[in-house]
Parts: C-alpha cells; structure tokens; sequence
C-alpha cells in the first residue's frame, strides 16, 4: 500500500484506486470489485446473503437473552457466545422458542442463579448508612438513620 506523503491528501474512490486515512496517515490501495449491486443479485453471493439474514434474526435473540442480565455482570464474551449459539440453532432449524429456552437454561440462569446466592439481603442496617454528598455543598454528607 503507497502512502502519500505532503501536504495535500486524497479520499474516496476513482479511476480503479481508493484513498483513505488510516492513522491519521493518508493510505491508498486498489479499489475493491465488488459494488453493492453485484452483491445483492450475484447468484456467488447466495450463500452469503442467507449467511447475513440468519445473523438478522440471532443478533436480536441474543440481545434479549444478553440484557436479562445485570449490569454489573455482564461480559461481551457471552453475548458472542450466545451469538453463535443461536446462528447455529438458525442453521439446524430450531424454533425461536426452544432456542431462547435452552440458551436461557444453558448461559443466563447460571448467571443469575450466582448473583442471589453471592447477595444476601441485610435484614436491618447495623448503623447509619452513607447516602453521599449533598449536591452544591461539598461538605454535606447525607446517611440514612436505622429505624428503631
């Protein structure tokens, strides 16, 4: 890839060659073949738009399943994982509904069945409870009193 050096640079697409900045360098390469048109009707791209409605219908099943857990615990990994999960279920067939039951069953109770039984509730604070600062006045500070 040629990068252009000098005080003057090129972006976007013409005549076979593409310009684009690539850490805040300015980079240029061949231009790719391929045009949206040739991709949306191509008979070679079949296999590939199946491939992306199949990942239309599982991102937004995997979302659902991913954001019934708390905030606090979550982690991007297994939202991939139950990405991939459910693409592959697609592909075998699987009815949305049995899908999000045997993904809940799999990744999601486990989650959630760790997080009840690390929190246990506390039956009645021992002493006062720190709330936080009084907004405006930096020397406030706000407790909640136990009932007694």
């Amino acid at each position: 890839m040629p990068i252009k050096k000098g005080n003057i640079a090129i972006t976007g697409t013409q005549g076979g060659l593409c310009g684009y900045f690539l850490h805040d360098v300015n980079v240029f390469r061949s231009a790719s073949p391929f045009t949206g048109e040739r991709v949306k009707k191509d008979p070679a791209f079949e296999g590939f738009r199946r491939s992306c409605n199949r990942m239309k219908e599982a991102a937004p099943i995997a979302a659902a399943l991913y954001n019934q857990i708390p905030k606090g615990k979550k982690q991007f990994a297994l939202y991939r994982t139950l990405t991939g999960e459910v693409l592959m279920m697609i592909k075998q067939g699987l009815d949305k509904e049995d899908i999000n039951k045997t993904l809940y069953q799999l990744y999601i109770e486990p989650v959630l069945l760790q997080i009840t039984s690390i929190v246990q509730p506390i039956s009645q604070p021992i002493g006062p409870v720190y709330l936080g600062r009084v907004k405006g006045h930096r020397r406030f500070k706000m407790w909640m009193m136990p009932q007694q």
